[in-house]
Parts: C-alpha cells; sequence; structure tokens
C-alpha cells in the first residue's frame, strides 16, 4: 500500500498558484457572463464571481500540504487562559465559513476542495463561526485557534489515503489527455489550412428553461447542432470544432463552442459568431435557446486581461495560436475542477475527427513552429470519464489512419448519443 502511494505521489504535478487562478478565472468569465432578453433585447449581464472562493480553497488546502507548521503557536497558563500566537496560515482562518457558502449539492469539485469539505464535516465545523483565536467553544473547551489547527491535521492526514491520491492522479491524467487531444486536432487544422477563422459561442438557455433543462437534453440539441451542419450553408466552410458542457450557478447547463473556419474563405467573425448564436436560439432550441457571441466581446476581455485565441489566426501568428492553446489548455482543465454529481461518466468534452494532413501542405510554404506544441502521435482519446491510451500503431498508412479516426469517432457518437435513443 505505502509503495502504491508512493508511486502515485511520483507521478502528481500541482497546480501552481497562477494556474490555479487561470483556471478559475476561466470558470469565472465563461459562466458568470452571459445574455439575457430584457424586454425583446439581447442583454450581457456579468455576475459576481462565484469562483472565487473556490481558487481560495484550492490555495489554502495546497499551502497546508506544502506545509509542516500549525496556523497558531497555543499556551495554556496557570489561570487556564490560552494565549495565541499567529503564524503564516493563520491569515487563513477568518474565511472558513466564508469558503463554505460556495458549496453546492449538485457538484463534485476539485479533489482539493473535496478534501476541505469533507474535513470541515468531520470536525463538526460546518456552519460554525470561528472567532477570536482564544475564544474557548462551548462543548469542546478547546480555542477556536485550535479547532483550526485540528482542522490543518486533518486535511494532511486525510491527502495521504489511497483513494485521495487516485483521484487526484486519475483527473490529472485525464485532463493532460484531453489537452493532448485537443491541442494535437489544433495544430493538425493549422498544418492543413494556412489561416483560421476562429469563432467562439457559449450557447444556453433562456432564464424561464434553465432549471427544467436536462443533461440529456443539452446532448439532444449539441448532436442536432453538429448533424445539421451537412446541410446547412452556414457551416459549408466550417473545418473543426471543440465543444464542452458545463453548469453554472447563473446560466445553467450550458455548452462551450470553439468553431474554425477556412480563414481563406471567411473573415468575419463577429457576423458568423452572431448567425451560430441565432441558429441555436431560434432552430436548435426552437426559441428557449440564448447564445452569447464571445466575438463580439474581444474589447471586454482584452480589458480584463484575457486573451482567448478568437478571430483571424494565421499559421505563423504564434502570439495568437498560442494564446488559442493556452485557452484550450484551461478548457480541458475546468472541466476536471467542477463536474455534475448525477452524471460522472457522461461525456463532456469533445472535438471533431482529426484532419488528413496532405504530404504537401495547400497555400504557402510553412516554417516549421518551434514554440508552438507539436502534436503527439500517441495522444490519449477521452471517450467517457476514464482516459483511454492509444497503443503505438506504428508504420501506419493513411487509410488506416482514416480508419481509427472513423472508428474513434463511431464510439464517441455511440457513447455520448447511444444507437436507438429517440431524440
Amino acid at each position: 500500500m505505502e509503495s502504491n502511494r508512493q508511486s502515485l505521489n511520483s507521478t502528481i504535478q500541482p497546480f501552481t498558484e497562477q494556474e490555479l487562478e487561470a483556471i478559475y478565472q476561466e470558470m469565472d468569465m465563461h459562466n458568470y457572463m452571459h445574455e439575457t432578453n430584457i424586454n425583446g433585447r439581447k442583454v450581457t449581464i456579468v455576475g459576481s464571481n462565484y469562483a472565487s472562493p473556490l481558487v481560495d480553497i484550492d490555495k489554502f488546502v495546497h499551502k497546508v500540504l506544502a506545509t509542516k507548521n500549525l496556523a497558531f503557536d497555543i499556551e495554556q497558563t496557570k489561570a487556564g487562559q490560552f494565549t495565541v500566537k499567529a503564524l503564516h496560515l493563520a491569515k487563513y482562518y477568518k474565511f472558513i465559513l466564508a469558503y463554505q457558502s460556495c458549496y453546492s449539492k449538485i457538484y463534485w469539485y476539485s479533489e482539493h476542495v473535496e478534501l476541505f469539505f469533507k474535513c470541515v464535516k468531520i470536525l463538526g465545523l460546518w456552519g460554525y463561526p470561528l472567532g477570536k483565536p482564544n475564544q474557548i467553544t462551548t462543548g469542546t473547551g478547546k480555542p477556536d485557534a485550535q479547532h483550526f489547527n485540528d482542522l490543518i491535521t486533518l486535511i494532511r492526514e486525510q491527502s495521504k489515503i489511497p483513494e485521495f491520491l487516485f483521484k487526484l492522479h486519475r483527473r490529472i491524467k485525464n485532463s493532460q489527455g484531453n489537452n493532448l487531444s485537443a491541442k494535437d486536432y489544433v495544430n493538425a487544422l493549422f498544418e492543413k489550412h494556412s489561416k483560421l477563422l476562429v469563432v467562439r459561442v457559449n450557447a444556453g438557455y433562456q432564464t424561464d428553461f434553465r432549471k427544467s433543462i436536462t443533461l440529456k437534453q443539452v446532448q439532444k440539441h449539441i448532436r442536432r447542432f453538429l448533424n445539421n451542419w451537412r446541410n446547412n450553408k452556414l457551416f459549408e466552410n466550417c473545418v473543426g470544432y471543440i465543444w464542452k458542457i458545463e453548469m453554472g450557478d447563473m446560466k445553467g447547463l450550458h455548452t462551450h463552442f470553439a468553431l474554425f473556419f477556412n480563414g481563406n474563405l471567411l473573415d468575419n467573425d463577429e457576423y458568423i459568431g452572431q448567425q451560430i448564436c441565432d441558429y441555436w436560439d431560434y432552430v436548435i432550441t426552437k426559441g428557449e435557446g440564448i447564445c452569447d457571441n464571445s466575438n463580439r466581446h474581444k474589447k471586454e476581455y482584452e480589458l480584463r486581461n484575457c486573451h482567448i485565441g478568437i478571430g483571424m489566426i494565421e499559421h505563423h501568428d504564434l502570439i495568437k495560436r498560442n494564446y488559442l492553446l493556452e485557452n484550450i489548455e484551461y478548457m480541458t482543465k475546468t472541466i476536471q475542477f467542477i463536474k455534475l454529481k448525477n452524471s460522472p461518466k457522461t461525456r463532456t468534452f469533445g472535438r471533431g475527427s482529426m484532419p488528413k494532413i496532405p504530404e504537401t501542405p495547400l497555400g504557402r510554404p510553412r516554417n516549421k513552429l518551434s514554440s508552438i506544441d507539436e502534436p503527439s502521435k500517441d495522444s490519449p482519446s477521452r471517450l467517457d470519464g476514464s482516459t483511454i491510451e492509444n497503443q503505438p500503431i506504428g508504420n501506419t498508412d493513411t487509410s488506416n489512419l482514416e480508419q481509427i479516426n472513423h472508428n474513434r469517432d463511431y464510439l464517441f457518437q455511440e457513447i455520448l448519443f447511444p444507437s436507438g435513443a429517440n431524440y
């Protein structure tokens, strides 16, 4: 058992504070900036940052696990009074009750956030307002500073059990698999096309329908959205897509789409994004939808210092391509940070078929871009809540690659949208 624990520990690379903040900022930006209808007009609403307490909890637990000290040095005098000296972790003391306010029964959170909630409940501190650190709690005879020290000790103990380590290892591995798969896909699209017009839309539901929309209905709408492309001129120059389903307190269930169009044939990304939003609102959901066109908010994102890699991106534009890849990386990570409890194995992320790359790329010659992540030859392909490792293919010819892609895409459709189901 101890050897398994050490093995898992050796493969886990914790997120830095900067990475955690960026991940939760991504969640805030897309879950709490949305459009709604007011008196027949679309209005953009920016809500409060629900995810902000979550990143603070994550950082707190990471700090606890990275150190050995407690939050307070406590001594008891002969008169029975307690003297308390605050240490570094004491700065989190006053936020413990506030951290609990973002808990919801319908979500699974990151392993570190779940660990915090679990330990608070075990110690009976749920809903308990910690007072002054030297304040004695009736019934325990302990100062509140000791309760906080007990919480830190329990978090460290619980973080060493195999169940926690396994879940953490699995999430990171799954996230890396999604990330590699999506980046390989985007880089392959750029190998085939000299420039891409990237359109991002966030497809949700109007306020009156959000509480009643089920995950099965969202899956039905995604299937209709993707399958209808064959006969819709709006998508005739669309060469790829990435999508993910999320759940937000304000937006309810919604789907993020990153759509890639041939940049040699189209250039008006804001107009195309709005056409797609109208298609979702009035055709796919039959008036129940409300879709946000991210390309229309490029200036707002820039003011928030959020570069999400949308609009026209040329093959040689390293800066914009890296913005795009960074955004996709955060998309794949946020999937793992909050999930619906009633759908742990439902596929919430997908992409189009890997394009066939011509031996001689069309258009102008391309220089090799060393600073862009190179496509991986054996990227894992996520088909449900687990990670599937591809076996080495070896010397595979083009026809066999096409068959592999076909099989993978068929399996993806079967898992998300099983045969025989009524849609």
